[in-house]
């Protein structure tokens, strides 16, 4: 609900996810290795019959930096295939998914809440169709004080249900709530606002 299309294909892990926990190579990567070796081992005995003629040092020189370059490039691979290859991966795809999340509460930060802003203004501008802003602050937040987790999670629940499906909504800072509300016809902006 919350999430661009956008940012879901880059930011967030996929569904389809293995034991560790991390996505497979994709084909192209697997597509490349035979042919980055067919490629290599073509290269090497071009060079290595240059060499074994003439014997020039820029053809040994070649031949040293192929090599080196063909056994780099393969131990990337081997690595991305690794166990630690694919946790360390995994990893990096949970840490992009918080870069843009709320950690008590779930939703989309001040971050993630910005992109999504200017996206619709893009939008309404391209598109002609509007969408209001709703910004809302809970009085008596330093009151609260132990009980302050188990607020967010009721205050998020209330602000979700009262949104539509295609409605946006984040936490900016401490009790401030933002929402993007799209414009439709059978509900207006000020009536969610006040649900």
């Amino acid at each position: 609900m919350n999430k661009p299309q956008s940012l879901n294909i880059f930011l967030f892990p996929s569904s389809e996810t293995t034991e560790l926990g991390s996505v497979e190579s994709p084909p192209a990567l697997r597509i490349m290795r035979p042919l980055s070796f067919g490629l290599w081992l073509v290269v090497f005995c071009v060079q290595a019959v240059s060499v074994a003629s003439g014997g020039e040092s820029v053809s040994w020189l070649l031949l040293g930096l192929s090599t080196a370059l063909f056994a780099g490039v393969h131990l990337q691979y081997w690595y991305e295939d690794s166990e630690q290859g694919r946790r360390f991966h995994h990893a990096v795809e949970r840490m992009r998914g918080r870069i843009y999340e709320d950690d008590q509460t779930g939703l989309p930060n001040s971050r993630h809440f910005v992109f999504e802003l200017r996206r619709q203004m893009m939008r309404s501008v391209r598109n002609g169709r509007g969408f209001a802003l709703v910004l809302t602050d809970v009085i008596g937040w330093d009151s609260i004080g132990a009980h302050e987790r188990e607020f967010l999670h009721q205050a998020t629940r209330a602000l979700r249900q009262s949104l539509g499906d295609g409605d946006f909504l984040g936490r900016l800072q401490g009790p401030v709530f933002a929402a993007i509300v799209l414009d439709e016809r059978d509900c207006s902006a000020a009536e969610k606002a006040d649900a």
